[in-house]
């Protein structure tokens, strides 16, 4: 389950294209024009190795999840893309990003040694920190601003999929950077990074796409 919905549906994974580059270079087209859609309307996205910075660069292993087929991948702004600091950024970078007419989703991922004053790297999120504490470090880059884990947290949760711990959140933070108030956000470790998963929307689009917009979130492997 994952913050206060029903039951997750499970969406098939989805093989990809014969082209396993079919997605460089093609953003502003629309992902069902590259990738098959499934009978939701939705796509499995899984990044080829050389597609997005911290994969090039080894420092991320591995991430995917399932998006709507009318959604484009859009292009990463430089500064927030880590393409500059690869292999050894300081600091959180975009790793993906796309949007649609229900809202927008970014992956960023945050070295671990961040959030762990110097740790070794393999730790799981659950041993990192806590919910609050997680939540609390990385939900100003969800929000483009600041995030209260008391009045702007929703609702909370702690799961486990594939031997994977993930913190999942539901997030209305009414400061938050226009078109990002609503949202569903989901963190994992793995190796030497904390991937996040940021899924928000404005409250027309909520409205109108939660239960997209939830598809995703419980989707996101990393």
């Amino acid at each position: 389950l994952l913050l206060g919905g029903g039951a997750a549906l499970a969406l098939p994974r989805l093989a990809r294209p014969r082209d396993a580059d079919a997605l460089v270079g093609a953003k502003g087209t629309t992902l069902g024009e590259v990738l098959t859609p499934d009978a939701n309307g939705f796509v499995h996205f899984v990044p080829d190795k050389r597609e997005t910075p911290g994969l090039r660069a080894g420092v991320v292993e591995f991430y995917e999840l399932d998006l709507p087929a009318t959604w484009k991948q859009l292009q990463v702004a430089n500064i927030l893309s880590g393409s500059y600091c690869q292999p050894q950024c300081g600091e959180p970078w975009v790793e993906v990003e796309f949007g649609g007419k229900e809202g927008h989703v970014q992956v960023w991922v945050s070295p671990q040694d961040k959030l762990t004053n110097g740790a070794p790297p393999g730790l799981r999120i659950d041993e990192i920190g806590d919910t609050r504490g997680i939540i609390t470090s990385l939900g100003p880059y969800v929000t483009g601003n600041t995030l209260d884990p008391d009045d702007e947290v929703m609702a909370t949760a702690e799961t486990t999929r594939d031997g994977q711990t993930y913190y999942e959140y539901e997030i209305f933070s009414p400061y938050a950077k226009p078109g990002q108030e609503r949202g569903f956000v989901s963190v994992a470790a793995r190796g030497e990074c904390v991937c996040l998963l940021a899924v928000t929307a404005s409250d027309d689009q909520w409205s109108n796409g939660e239960d997209k917009l939830r598809k995703i979130a419980e989707s996101f492997v990393a």
